[in-house]
């Protein structure tokens, strides 16, 4: 924490700590992108090297972002993924809407108790984003598997 506080010092903003940890990530990402683009350039690194690159990034991105809460948004994604695959297919994409809206709305609650009036970033952000791309899934998967072609709609 006092390595995000002291970069934040040095560019001359004093700010939260939050904030601080979010700018100086922010700003490591540039060499990160550079890294990925020239090095591990996508005509001579395969995709699995590609993701797997982006995947732990994305990984301890979170971890000093967010510290435990990271675990909130894993599990969250995990149980999504288990149930697209356990659920029956033609009733997958509303179950997994309100799974998702359910997450969410205890990730708020949870914020509400604990930084009433407040303003801090935390995982609500990222599980905002989760809700969207998990009933997104759900809803593509109802079309593509439990439909029939005739069904379908352009």
């Amino acid at each position: 924490d006092n390595i995000f506080l002291s970069v934040s010092e040095y560019v001359g903003v004093r700010v939260e700590l939050d904030k601080a940890r979010y700018f100086t990530l922010f700003m490591v990402s540039y060499p990160f992108a550079i890294i990925l683009r020239v090095i591990l350039h996508h005509h001579s690194t395969s995709t699995t090297v590609r993701h797997t690159y982006s995947l732990l990034l994305g990984l301890l991105y979170s971890v000093l972002c967010f510290g435990w809460q990271t675990g909130y948004l894993l599990i969250f994604l995990l149980i999504a993924y288990a149930l697209l695959h356990i659920l029956p297919t033609k009733t997958v994409h509303w179950y997994l809407l309100v799974y998702a809206l359910g997450g969410c709305s205890i990730g708020h609650v949870y914020r509400l108790i604990t930084d009433y009036e407040g303003y801090t970033l935390d995982f609500t952000g990222p599980l905002m984003l989760m809700v969207q791309r998990i009933t997104y899934v759900g809803f593509s998967y109802n079309d593509g598997i439990a439909k029939k072609e005739e069904e379908l709609n352009e």
